[in-house]
């Protein structure tokens, strides 16, 4: 993978790094056959990895495609926010980072014990320790 070689470049297939001390879980792609075009997953194979990341507790996941949010109406996967809602809030990552969709409103509660879902589609985000 070319991007792999590049330093400070992660595509993630389903891995958990840490980076200065946060530890990242991540999912590069969407849902689609994956046999016609790369970074798609069909639904076991991303639930599969999904349960793989969570059983390693990252602090943020990082998705391209994310979870929808029905109360806004703000596009995404039923599928990914049914999976993260059905995980014991303990094991519930604290942060979840996706774009694919834009939405008109950039961060979220999925629900009132977590996570925080951050929609960065079409958007820049810096993330800097405090100081």
């Amino acid at each position: 993978n070319v991007f792999r070689s590049h330093p400070n470049i992660y595509p993630m297939k389903a891995d958990v790094l840490e980076v200065d001390g946060l530890r990242l879980g991540g999912i590069s792609g969407i849902f689609g056959n994956p046999n016609k075009k790369p970074w798609r997953h069909d639904f076991t194979e991303f639930e599969e990895s999904f349960r793989a990341i969570i059983e390693e507790r990252p602090d943020i996941l990082l998705l391209h495609e994310g979870p929808d949010f029905p109360p806004e109406r703000l596009r995404g996967s039923d599928f990914i926010r049914n999976l993260v809602v059905d995980l014991p809030a303990d094991a519930r990552p604290k942060l979840i980072v996706n774009g694919h969709c834009h939405w008109s409103k950039p961060m979220v509660e999925l629900t009132t014990s977590g996570p925080a879902v951050l929609n960065v589609d079409a958007r820049v985000v810096v993330l800097q320790r405090p100081v």
